[in-house]
């Protein structure tokens, strides 16, 4: 199986897991389980995070394969720091 077919299925059962736990977080949210709620959404994002990469790797695959020059646009933020969409803007941290 080529390098860009395994990120193809890495990213989609990242996607699976994230609804999966977005689902979770929904309903522990509705029945006012905070810390459960809160646990799973984190989970989600954290696999939501992972689909990104590895379809930002993709990307770069298929860039790397047509010749192309093009760099992706996606810019990953460091954990605890927002990145502003404006180029050569500040990078703000989150407040806690």
């Amino acid at each position: 199986m080529s390098k860009t077919w395994e990120h193809y299925e890495n990213a989609a059962r990242h996607h699976e897991r994230a609804a999966h736990h977005y689902e979770q977080a929904a309903k522990y949210d509705q029945a006012e389980e905070n810390e459960e709620a809160l646990h799973h959404a984190y989970l989600a994002h954290e696999h939501s995070q992972n689909a990104i990469l590895y379809e930002t790797e993709i990307a770069n695959l298929h860039a790397s394969r047509s010749g192309s020059s093009a760099t992706p646009t996606l810019e990953v933020p460091i954990r605890g720091e927002v990145q502003l969409e404006q180029p050569g803007a500040a990078i703000l941290p989150i407040a806690s």
